[in-house]
C-alpha cells in the first residue's frame, strides 16, 4: 500500500494524538498541528486514507477517526534482492530470501525488486559497485525512462529507453558511447529503475 508523504504525516499525527489524549483529533486540530492551509485539504487527506482502508470515520460525528491498519510510519517496505547486475553478463542470483528495507516514496509500483551493481560497468550511468537499484518489474517502458534491458544476445544493459518509430534506441549518459538501435524483438524490458540506495 502506497501512502503519500502528506498522508503519512496526517496518519502519524492522528496516531500520536490518540496515544496522548485517548481520543481522536478534530479536523481543526489536524490542520493546526500540521500547519495545513485549509480544512478542505485535511478532509481530502482523510478521505484518501479512508479509501485506502487505513482509517474509518463515523458520518457527521466529531472525534470519530479510528485507525484500522498499523502502518509503518517510517514508510519502509522490504524488497527482495533478486541478484547482481553487470553489463554484458546474466543477472547473478542473490542469496535466497535476502531483502532490504526501502523508503516507500522510492517505489512507483507494487511489484518492485532490487538489483545490486556488481562492478563499475555502469559507471557512465553514475552507478557504483555496491549500489542497489530499485526496479519496478514491467515489460514495457515510457520514452526517457531508465530501464534494465535484456538483449537477444544475452547482454544485460542499463540504458535510457527511447522509442523511435518502429525501432528502440538505448542511450547512455556517456557521450562517447553510440546509442544502440534495435527492433522490438531484439530487446526485453525487465524493469524500470525508480530509485537508488547507496552506502558511503
Amino acid at each position: 500500500m502506497y501512502l503519500t508523504r502528506r498522508q503519512r504525516d496526517v496518519l502519524h499525527f492522528i496516531r500520536q494524538f490518540i496515544r496522548k489524549n485517548g481520543y481522536s483529533p478534530t479536523l481543526e486540530e489536524i490542520c493546526k498541528g500540521l500547519g495545513l492551509s485549509s480544512l478542505s485539504s485535511v478532509h481530502k487527506h482523510l478521505k484518501n486514507l479512508e479509501a485506502k482502508g487505513v482509517i474509518a470515520r463515523r458520518w457527521n460525528r466529531g472525534r470519530s477517526i479510528e485507525i484500522l491498519k498499523d502502518y509503518d510510519f517510517m514508510g519502509e517496505v522490504d524488497l527482495r534482492v533478486l541478484g547482481e547486475i553487470s553489463a554484458g553478463r546474466p543477472i547473478a542470483a542473490a542469496e535466497k530470501g535476502r531483502t532490504l528495507k526501502v523508503p516507500q516514496e522510492l517505489l512507483r509500483g507494487q511489484d518492485s525488486f532490487i538489483l545490486r551493481v556488481r562492478d563499475d560497468s555502469f559507471r557512465e550511468e553514475m552507478f557504483l559497485p555496491g549500489d542497489c537499484l530499485i526496479v519496478e518489474r514491467c515489460n514495457v517502458a515510457e520514452n526517457g525512462e531508465l530501464i534494465v534491458a535484456l538483449l537477444k544476445t544475452g547482454v544485460v544493459l542499463v540504458r535510457r529507453y527511447i522509442k523511435d518509430g518502429e525501432s528502440i534506441r538505448l542511450e547512455s549518459t556517456n557521450v562517447n558511447l553510440t546509442p544502440i538501435v534495435l527492433s522490438a524483438g531484439e530487446i526485453q524490458v525487465r524493469g524500470v529503475i525508480t530509485g537508488l540506495l547507496r552506502r558511503y
